[in-house]
């Protein structure tokens, strides 16, 4: 009878470890996918986290006049007829290579068939990584997530880079007049490797099978 008390307790030890690891790996790899994070990225707290320049403002007045497409405001680039101007922010101590994904929600702030040009810039202490330059023409004036359309780029970052920097820059010609670019929803996440994707995937059957049975 004391052996077979000694062996459920046994039983249970090696139940209990391996939930451990399981959960152990899921929050690994939860933790991978959060590692890069771009602060006020739908701008409900004005430009908090952001460096700004003469050109940038928030458009969207909580509640009553909401523009884009998280809450109730969004960051207008090159707005007051200025050129030129670059809305942009920096993830500090990154220290993590791999592959990366830049989303982001964009719309064209002018009357209907005006077309705004910008640029996106993402720089890795201090040299450009990547770049992309895009267009969008206006379908009308900006009301809630009308107009806007969401974007994405994925971009490689070396293992020695400490920190990057996302810009936007106004490219609109003519010096963007009565023409701005809205965004709104700034993210930036890791891709996972594939052998991160598996080890996630296992974790969550394990886990599952484990309190089935």
């Amino acid at each position: 009878m004391k052996k077979h008390y000694t062996h459920r307790i046994g039983l249970s030890t090696y139940k209990t470890a391996q939930r451990t690891f399981y959960i152990a790996a899921v929050v690994s790899v939860f933790t991978f996918t959060t590692r890069a994070q771009i602060l006020d990225g739908s701008f409900e707290d004005g430009f908090n986290g952001w460096t700004t320049t003469p050109g940038d403002f928030i458009i969207g007045i909580n509640p009553y006049e909401p523009i884009g497409t998280d809450g109730y405001c969004s960051g207008d680039l090159g707005g007051g007829d200025i050129p030129g101007a670059v809305l942009s922010q920096t993830i500090s101590n990154f220290s993590h290579g791999g592959t990366y994904r830049l989303d982001y929600d964009s719309a064209a702030n002018a009357g209907t068939g005006v077309t705004t040009v910008w640029e996106v810039i993402i720089s890795g202490d201090g040299q450009q990584i990547t770049g992309q330059t895009l267009s969008q023409q206006s379908i009308g004036p900006l009301a809630g997530s009308f107009g806007f359309v969401h974007r994405q780029m994925t971009f490689d970052v070396s293992p020695s880079v400490q920190n990057i920097t996302i810009s936007f820059v106004d490219m609109t010609p003519n010096g963007g007049f009565q023409i701005d670019t809205a965004l709104d929803q700034v993210a930036v996440t890791p891709v996972p490797e594939p052998v991160t994707v598996a080890l996630l995937t296992l974790a969550g059957l394990a886990l599952f099978w484990r309190r089935r049975n």
